[in-house]
């Protein structure tokens, strides 16, 4: 019991420098845990939506889908005709590891990506701040087409702005702005999930 003051200084040591690690608009005040150490491990999407809008001259179709964890209800308007609903399965499980490696398995219907690469924090720039998302490169992919998904935004390098980092829940956001391409053709993607580790 005689070191029990220095202890309690000790813990509220720890508390103090690790408030500085408050990122996202949504983090807890202050975690025992770094940044890094909240975001290594295996994640599945619990809840979250997607929309994306694909504008051309005379052409063009948005969807707006909502996630429950393995399914999803989907709203899909063609430019000019009536929006119709449909639904179906959909599944999101990330896998983030100490050493910056990186796994994604996504099923979206009949369609799947499982693919592999490399994860690390965003830096600070302008008003962002350091760790504030992240960064990942794929470099292995298994799928149909690698530019179907939702997950990885049709791409293969994408970032993802951290909302939300508690140790087991994490809420990640990738609105990205609308895109005008020469011929004056418009798209703009975003996406949201609520993450959850140890499950």
């Amino acid at each position: 019991m005689k070191n029990l003051p220095t202890f309690i200084f000790i813990l509220f040591a720890a508390m103090f420098l690790n408030s500085g690690c408050k990122k996202g608009e949504k983090d807890p005040a202050f975690s025992l845990l770094t940044r890094k150490a909240r975001v290594v491990g295996e994640w599945r999407m619990k809840t979250g939506y997607a929309s994306f809008t694909s504008l051309q001259s005379k052409s063009g179709v948005s969807y707006y889908l909502q996630f429950d964890g393995s399914r999803y209800t989907g709203d899909v308007t063609p430019t000019g005709a009536t929006a119709y609903i449909y639904k179906g399965i959909y599944s999101l499980n990330l896998s983030f590891r100490k050493d910056g490696s990186f796994t994604v398995k996504e099923t979206w219907d009949g369609d799947y990506l499982e693919a592999t690469g490399t994860w690390n924090f965003t830096s600070k720039v302008g008003k962002d701040k350091n760790k504030e998302g992240i960064i990942i490169v794929l470099s292995s992919v298994e799928s149909d087409a690698s530019n179907k998904h939702l997950y990885n935004k049709f791409s293969t390098e994408f970032t993802y702005k951290i909302v939300q980092l508690k140790s087991k829940e994490m809420i990640i956001d990738s609105g990205t702005p609308l895109y005008l391409n020469a011929s004056g053709g418009r798209e703009s993607f975003q996406n949201n999930y609520t993450l959850v580790s140890n499950f």
